[in-house]
Parts: structure tokens; sequence; C-alpha cells
């Protein structure tokens, strides 16, 4: 796999059951990733928890700590507040928390 090509490590991302892929460093900017690599991580990750396709009509991101170059897992979660479910999507390993984001009981969107 050519690793600097982003159809292929998008689509790598797609095609994993555990929301896997990898990218080198020329998709990085010293020790992290460029932020639209890492948005575009996190939008397909959240857009594998959808039943079907919908459009994308506002995204906010904040980037609170780097990705590295190398193995990527996407985990992306939906959580409901009042109105709307809400998706939100992490990269890295699982670290403790104390509290869990209320879910929508396992649904799909």
């Amino acid at each position: 796999m050519q690793l600097s090509d982003l159809k292929t490590i998008l689509t790598r991302l797609e095609e994993s059951e555990e929301n896997i892929t990898e990218f080198d460093e020329s998709w990085s900017q010293g020790r992290s990733a460029y932020g639209g690599i890492a948005t575009a991580f996190a939008v397909t990750g959240m857009r594998k928890l959808l039943a079907s396709p919908k459009p994308l009509r506002s995204l906010m991101v904040s980037f609170i700590a780097p990705v590295p170059p190398g193995e990527v897992k996407v985990d992306a979660q939906i959580q409901c507040n009042l109105r709307r479910p809400v998706v939100f999507a992490g990269h890295g390993s699982l670290r403790q928390s104390e509290g869990r984001p209320k879910s929508c009981s396992g649904q799909r969107l």
C-alpha cells in the first residue's frame, strides 16, 4: 500500500471492521497529522455509523491531542441530545473516563 495516497488511506478505514488505517509522515507536521486528514478520519468513522448516507451540514473540530504518523484507530460514537444526535470521533488509544455519554440505545441513524 502506498501510504501517501489519500484515497487508499481513507478506503482502508472505510473497509476496516476495526476502524483502522495508517498514514506516513508526508501527512504530518512535526509530531501530528495535518488537521485536514485528521478530520477526514473522523468524518469517515462517523459516516460508518449511519444506516444510510446523510449530508454533512455542519462540522466543528477540536484538536486536543496529536495524531502521530502510523496506525490510527478511529472510535466514533453517537450521543443523543434534546433535538439531534451528535456524533463524536476520537483517534488513538482508549483511556479511563469517569462519565459515559447518553446513548441512543444502540440505534443506527
